[in-house]
């Protein structure tokens, strides 16, 4: 019987990673059916939102049917954005990104999820700066460094294998160019900054991890950034 059990939780962790995927390649199509009907281009090239898009259904393996499909779609839902400034347990900052056809729906539906996690929708902008961001997977060097700088990036880090530049959002679209041909990039688009980080204490952790589960099984709810340490 303990083999037995042992399958069904394997099997079980397995349809759960599946349903994941599936709700994660759900949003990224409708963000690239999105992104072609706001810019008014199917190619990259011509638009910059839609670009970034598909470097993110790249690194979420969107399968490249899906994507096309999506890029193809004329019957488009409308769909707008919205964010959301708010605290979660342990008082962690937090900005969420949506993007919506029913603006009264999310309302409501994120208002549950708040309520539930005792989560407070207060301004926690003043803790976040908005910057351009690109990644790319090289290594870092001090060459790779100095060309960042050159570009005037404001800070040129290491995450794992990639490097990540990140700039003043006026100038972005503009300095970063200024990358190209570094090698493959994996990144391009806009995130939130937190000013300072916070721990989180063992006892909030897991409120904090439902919580974030949560608004990430939110078919609406885009991107999440938090200033959890």
């Amino acid at each position: 019987m303990a083999g037995h059990s042992k399958f069904k939780n394997i099997m079980h962790r397995k349809g759960a990673q599946d349903a994941k995927k599936a709700k994660i390649f759900t949003k990224i199509t409708r963000e690239i059916s999105a992104a072609v009907h706001e810019g008014g281009s199917v190619k990259p090239e011509d638009n910059p939102r839609l670009r970034s898009v598909l470097l993110k259904a790249r690194q979420a393996e969107v399968p490249k049917d899906r994507i096309q499909k999506a890029i193809s779609n004329t019957q488009h839902t409308p769909t707008v954005p919205m964010r959301y400034f708010c605290y979660g347990p342990g008082m962690i900052a937090m900005v969420i990104e949506c993007m919506t056809d029913n603006k009264n729906r999310i309302a409501s539906e994120m208002r549950l999820i708040f309520d539930k996690h005792n989560a407070k929708v207060e301004s926690t902008e003043y803790l976040f700066t908005q910057m351009g961001c690109v990644k790319y997977q090289i290594p870092f060097t001090e060459a790779v460094e100095l060309q960042g700088l050159e570009a005037e990036a404001v800070t040129v880090e290491q995450e794992e294998d990639q490097v990540v530049f990140l700039f003043a959002i006026d100038t972005f679209n503009e300095r970063k160019k200024l990358l190209e041909g570094l090698g493959e990039q994996t990144f391009d688009g806009l995130v939130w900054v937190p000013s300072a980080t916070r721990a989180v204490s063992e006892e909030n952790a897991p409120k904090l991890s439902k919580f974030l589960e949560a608004l990430e099984d939110h078919d609406d709810v885009q991107d999440i950034w938090t200033n959890a340490e």
